[in-house]
């Protein structure tokens, strides 16, 4: 497949690191975690206040769960810290989780979502995530469809913090005439 690329983890580190950990200094500006790929520090707004187990980071195109693997890296130092900080300014009263061994669970259950048109990527993502976490036979939010057309996908009807994913590469003029009329009118502008 043409567009079956990996995405190299420095590459992935960048936009988590500017996509979801950005997101979490919005959250908590005075979060003392390191993120080494910040472009900039964000600027202030004023975000709805949320605690580490609603935050929602989906990849439309997951393939074998790289950006859902450092993600997850990212969202433990995440939950450790909201742990730690609980009940201070500009922190929940309570944090998402009590213990650590709590913490992989809760990011499979409620932070992590992808979606692939490939089933075999499926399989691979749940088995990636499932080493990644040490744990088996946890329910995880995957799902097998088209994120640009979702139907019973994990991204159909959901509301996410963070959408990070690797862009296709396969131009207009190698897909079937169907598909091209397809995105045309669902994505008219584009």
């Amino acid at each position: 497949h043409v567009t079956q690329l990996f995405t190299p983890r420095w590459v992935v580190e960048f936009l988590l690191h500017n996509s979801l950990g950005s997101f979490w200094r919005e959250l908590h500006p005075d979060s003392a975690l390191a993120f080494a790929w910040l472009v900039e520090p964000p600027e202030t707004r004023q975000v709805e206040r949320k605690r580490c187990c609603e935050i929602r980071v989906i990849d439309p195109a997951c393939g074998t769960m790289n950006f859902g693997l450092v993600a997850g890296e990212l969202l433990h130092a995440m939950y450790r810290e909201e742990m730690d900080r609980a009940g201070g300014t500009g922190w929940p009263a309570e944090p998402s989780v009590r213990r650590d061994r709590e913490i992989a669970q809760s990011i499979l259950r409620n932070n992590i979502f992808g979606t692939d048109i490939d089933p075999l990527a499926i399989d691979l993502a749940r088995a990636a995530l499932q080493i990644k976490f040490r744990l088996d036979a946890q329910p995880m939010n995957l799902s097998c469809g088209d994120a640009l057309f979702p139907k019973n996908t994990a991204a159909s009807g959901a509301e996410f913090d963070v959408v990070v994913t690797n862009p296709p590469y396969l131009s207009s003029r190698n897909l079937q005439n169907d598909r091209v009329g397809s995105l045309k009118r669902a994505y008219p502008r584009a």
